[in-house]
């Protein structure tokens, strides 16, 4: 039996998976126009456990959290309403919405991280989802990067905040086994980094220390959208990938990305902690034809024109330059191929992949 996603493991039940119904909010809950019953808004469910998660890690009972929240208050303000533990016990529950004003004096005395105060924020409809680039705007970018992956002379892929594998170079086919490989894959349709690193049917043979690398990913995709967890397509993780991944390939994502997840989220630490795991693990190793492994060191790279910190390109570049040679050759069966076959924007509609992420 799988385990359950980590937010419903730690009593999070809600689903944001609301497209097929209509809602209204009204008197702080929100009706469901179909039946006419009042539910409370899953938004809220959860943003309210994330409440008494944080609390509950200070050790403070509800009574201690107000009296921390109503000193902090009448500093900025002597005039200022008191925070009762009725009120506080609503918000825990998801039965009202909590103004912005509160939710940042209520993050401030339970001391959580600039970036779970955001997720809040968005949880309770203070932050809208991410903008999307134009068509115009994703082509003529790639374009221009493109150029850079495919001078380097080993793996390099630009990927979207979602993961989605928008472009690579020819060496990076090595994860596939080979550039044909590669080539018919992407023709068949876009594909997931998560999908293709995870999945043992694509995974290439090359590759060692496999696990470092599927954990790193996950790493550094929740750092990429620290500030997105309250959009649904996170919201989605990571049951997303139950029928996409074979039912073994699929236990292995869920089992490590709860573990991260509960590591790093669940324990309100600050994001300084992500980039100490991501450089912990940001090496892989990939077997020569000749038996020998050659180690490269990830870099990912946000540069500053791509929109919105849509895009992240992931450079693997040679550890150890006593290598070399040894990956030129390995490298070398890579080059001379014709890279239109490795660009998503060449083989498909733009605008019919940007109405994916609606």
């Amino acid at each position: 039996m799988l385990s359950e996603p980590w937010h419903q493991q730690r009593g999070i039940n809600a689903t944001l998976s609301l497209q097929s119904r209509q809602f209204v909010v009204r008197g702080g809950l929100m009706k469901l126009k179909k039946s006419g019953k009042r539910v409370k808004p899953p938004e809220w469910i959860i943003l309210g456990q994330r409440m008494k998660m944080a609390r509950d890690a200070r050790g403070y009972n509800q009574l201690d959290c107000c009296d921390e929240v109503n000193l902090k208050r009448r500093k900025t303000n002597p005039e200022a309403p008191r925070l009762d533990p009725k009120t506080l016990s609503k918000w825990e529950n998801g039965h009202n919405k909590i103004a912005l004003d509160n939710l940042h004096f209520l993050a401030s005395a339970l001391e959580i991280p600039y970036e779970e105060e955001i997720y809040w924020s968005g949880l309770a409809g203070y932050i809208k989802p991410t903008p999307l680039p134009t068509k115009q705007q994703i082509t003529s970018i790639l374009e221009v990067y493109y150029q850079e992956i495919q001078r380097h002379p080993y793996p390099a892929i630009i990927i979207d905040y979602r993961n989605n594998l928008w472009a690579i170079n020819p060496a990076a086919a090595v994860f596939v086994g080979s550039y044909e490989v590669a080539a018919n894959l992407l023709k068949e349709r876009m594909f997931n980094l998560f999908e293709l690193f995870f999945n043992t049917r694509y995974f290439g043979p090359d590759i060692a220390e496999i696990d470092g690398l599927h954990r790193r990913q996950i790493i550094l995709f929740l750092m990429t959208n620290l500030y997105r967890r309250h959009e649904p397509f996170w919201q989605r993780y990571p049951k997303c990938w139950d029928g996409q991944l074979t039912p073994p390939d699929y236990r292995r994502f869920e089992i490590m990305w709860n573990d991260v997840c509960a590591k790093y989220l669940d324990s309100f630490t600050s994001s300084e902690r992500f980039v100490r795991e991501v450089t912990k693990y940001s090496y892989v190793t990939f077997q020569t034809p000749t038996g020998i492994p050659i180690q490269f060191k990830v870099m990912a790279e946000t540069p500053s024109y791509f929109y919105n910190n849509f895009f992240q390109v992931l450079y693997y570049v040679l550890d150890n330059d006593e290598d070399k040679q040894e990956a030129e050759n390995f490298f070398k069966s890579f080059q001379g191929k014709d890279t239109s076959k490795l660009k998503e924007w060449k083989l498909r509609d733009v605008d019919e992949i940007l109405a994916g992420f609606v």
